[in-house]
């Protein structure tokens, strides 16, 4: 869509500019988002709404599914208005912009269409997918629960067999 019509940049590179772009912006909106939501969650005491928090692991009830789903489709919801507020805040407004800063970027790849292709479809998602995901993994993941699981501090000392 956003490589449609006269731009100078080719719809391959508008591809990897366009899922940098997202990669970056959603971050950084998702970072905010999730400091909200746990302010809001101590705040009003929605324990259901806890990131990562499915129920008493020692209870026979669990995991809670009903509090997965509820922030598992909470999630999606953040995720899908973070693409569209990236899409009219940033993309939109810029596209001119942006299309003649990948349009310099694109010059030295353009005699190896390839290399250009490979790059922007396959080596610069890939990359920015692992970064994504792991950085929302660790995100999403309330910190209090880190260490209730044993994701916490090295110095954390405990009872097990290792400990």
């Amino acid at each position: 869509v956003f490589a449609q019509g006269e731009t100078q940049a080719s719809e391959c590179i508008w591809y990897g500019a366009n899922i940098t772009i997202a990669t970056i912006c959603g971050l950084f909106l998702l970072t905010m988002y999730m400091k909200f939501h746990r302010w809001a969650v101590e705040k009003y005491d929605l324990y259901w709404l806890q990131s990562g928090n499915y129920g008493d692991p020692d209870d026979d009830d669990t995991p809670k599914w009903r509090w997965w789903l509820a922030q598992m489709c909470l999630w999606v919801l953040v995720s899908v208005g973070e693409k569209l507020i990236t899409a009219a805040v940033v993309i939109m407004p810029l596209h001119a912009y942006i299309d003649g800063l990948i349009a310099g970027l694109e010059l030295p790849m353009k005699p190896f269409p390839k290399v250009e292709l490979v790059l922007n479809m396959v080596v610069v998602p890939a990359l920015l997918n692992v970064i994504f995901v792991w950085v929302v993994d660790n995100l999403i993941m309330d910190p209090d629960l880190k260490q209730l699981h044993g994701h916490g501090n090295v110095d954390d000392t405990s009872d097990d067999e290792y400990g």
